[in-house]
């Protein structure tokens, strides 16, 4: 009698652990899921949403227009990527624009390109920026007061 209760407990804990693993691999895969949907939701949050035109301009130490353009846009671009098709010289580091049409950063940080959204200073980094039609960027090359 006493192997007799020895199996059973046997098969209640092969039982057990079967239920467990599976557990662990549904657990896993809804992981999975939920990863990938969160990634592809935080992509497509700063894409364009539908087509329109933005401008941009690059504006100097002294405030004046060094470069002025009129963008079309169509749903998914990015304002990162419509800044590196359009204006020359680009370089951004870490998310920064550092260089632009023959501006390049100084290594003291002396001047930096500072970004506005509709005449207010973003705070937040350029592929971080949501755009629609209309939208004024403008990137001003800025002294910096602490350098």
């Amino acid at each position: 009698m006493k192997v007799a209760e020895d199996d059973w407990s046997i098969i209640r804990i092969e039982k057990i652990m079967k239920q467990r693993k599976l557990i662990a691999i549904i657990s896993s895969i809804v992981a999975v899921v939920i990863l990938v949907a969160c990634i592809i939701l935080i992509n497509n949050n700063y894409q364009a949403k539908y087509d329109g035109k933005i401008e941009i301009e690059l504006v100097d130490l002294d405030g004046d227009i060094i470069e002025e353009k009129r963008i079309k846009f169509a749903s998914g671009d990015t304002l990162e990527g419509l800044i590196t098709e359009r204006f020359d010289d680009v370089v951004f580091e870490g998310g920064m624009l550092m260089d632009i049409e023959g501006y390049q950063t100084p290594d003291d940080w002396s001047t930096f390109i500072c970004v506005y959204v509709d005449d207010k200073m973003s705070d937040v980094g350029i592929s971080d920026i949501r755009f629609e039609d209309g939208t004024i960027i403008s990137l001003r090359i800025t002294e910096n007061m602490y350098a």
